[in-house]
């Protein structure tokens, strides 16, 4: 899809994305997200060290409170929060070093 000269991938409903690989240290990702239509219960997930065990780090980008977390056999648990409103149809930036 084209948006205002971007190449964007458009998706309804939760989409996840992995990015990365579990060898990898010492790499920064950047990924821009627009939220357009969403449910309050929907959110866009970037996963980034995903191993064969199930392990991984996240930012999840809903509405509302961005956060990056991980998440280690089943269990979830936020890392860092961001007090934020995500516009509907604004472009935000996140940045994962």
């Amino acid at each position: 899809m084209d948006d205002d000269g971007n190449k964007v991938l458009s998706l309804k409903g939760t989409l996840w994305t992995r990015v990365g690989d579990p060898d990898w240290t010492d790499y920064t990702l950047t990924v821009r997200v627009k939220l357009v239509n969403v449910h309050e219960e929907e959110d866009a997930r970037i996963s980034v060290r995903l191993g064969d065990d199930g392990k991984r780090y996240f930012v999840s980008v809903p509405q509302q409170d961005p956060a990056f977390a991980n998440q280690n056999r089943g269990e979830f648990s936020n890392m860092a929060k961001v007090d934020l409103v995500c516009g509907d149809g604004a472009w935000y930036v996140f940045k994962i070093v």
